[in-house]
């Protein structure tokens, strides 16, 4: 598998456009790096198709753009958690004990 565009453009021949006709209502995502590049892409995308969101962000004011933005669009409530330092790992047992939690007021 070539990962580039010209291996995306051979592969995308065989795409079928019914596959992305996703109804995500009533599922949960948790997608990193939420507020850029492929990961706002998804969450839009998730979004779009009625998923609950919960974005994993470094930046809490792009994070927090990020969600408006998409909320505005999608009319789609998203759920978001901020790590500012990944590499605490006091901050991952916290994230842990945060999922135990009821994700939904």
């Amino acid at each position: 598998v070539i990962f580039c565009r010209s291996g995306y453009e051979k592969a995308s021949k065989n795409f079928d456009e019914e596959d992305l006709k996703v109804d995500c209502t009533g599922y949960h995502f948790m997608i990193t790096g939420a507020n850029s590049g492929i990961g706002k892409c998804v969450t839009t995308s998730i979004a779009e198709r009625g998923g609950t969101i919960h974005m994993v962000c470094r930046n809490e004011t792009a994070g927090n753009e990020t969600k408006l933005a998409i909320m505005k669009t999608t009319e789609m409530r998203i759920f978001m958690f901020m790590f500012l330092i990944f590499h605490k790992a006091w901050k991952w047992l916290n994230f842990v004990k945060n999922l135990e939690e009821p994700m939904i007021p």
